[in-house]
């Protein structure tokens, strides 16, 4: 049997997603995505991003560290008590109240 062929049939396993990213849209939400984020680490992973960014930003960092739930806060949802959650391995996403994340 050539290389190639045992190259084949060799399956990698696939990293698995965990965790929480959690990110600001902008300066003002930033103080809030910090507080959450230090609740979540008692019970989860969670990385929380110190930045603000876009929402695609957000999501490309969240990918990037192979993590399960992409969480952000903007304005909208700081006013509203609120937080986007988006679950990256089923793909769907939901507004949740911050006291239930």
């Amino acid at each position: 049997m050539g290389i190639e062929r045992l190259l084949e049939l060799i399956e990698m396993p696939q990293p698995k997603r965990e965790g929480y990213y959690i990110g600001a849209m902008d300066d003002d939400s930033i103080e809030l995505a910090i507080e959450l984020g230090h609740k979540k680490r008692k019970s989860d992973k969670a990385v929380v991003e110190y930045k603000r960014k876009s929402l695609k930003n957000h999501l490309k960092g969240a990918d990037k560290i192979n993590a399960r739930y992409c969480v952000v806060i903007g304005e909208d949802e700081r006013n509203n008590g609120t937080v986007w959650v988006k679950d990256l391995q089923e793909k769907t996403e939901k507004v949740i109240p911050q006291k239930e994340f």
